[in-house]
């Protein structure tokens, strides 16, 4: 088994968000519905933010911080900034 740094400088800031996004309702166990309805927006509007196929702008942003109990710049540092530095280990089996 091999272990890769994942390098996400080359991705463009939104789909860190979407990847955040993700990250942050699984972790708390909601499904995609769950914050959908909580945002007042359609499940498919939200699975697109996820999927990286639109913007989330930034009142958008802060509801779901709002939704998640954080600030919107330690969603940034933790989910954005990090990620774009060093990128995170990536296990692959042979």
């Amino acid at each position: 088994m091999a272990i890769f740094f994942t390098c996400y400088k080359h991705l463009p800031m939104y789909h860190l968000v979407g990847i955040a996004l993700r990250k942050l309702r699984v972790s708390h166990n909601y499904s995609q519905q769950y914050v959908a309805n909580y945002l007042n927006i359609s499940r498919n509007a939200y699975i697109d933010w996820e999927n990286t196929k639109t913007h989330v702008h930034i009142d958008q942003l802060n509801a779901i911080c709002e939704l998640y109990n954080i600030k919107l710049s330690k969603f940034i540092e933790t989910y954005i900034e990090e990620k774009y530095k060093i990128g995170h280990p990536v296990k692959i089996s042979a």
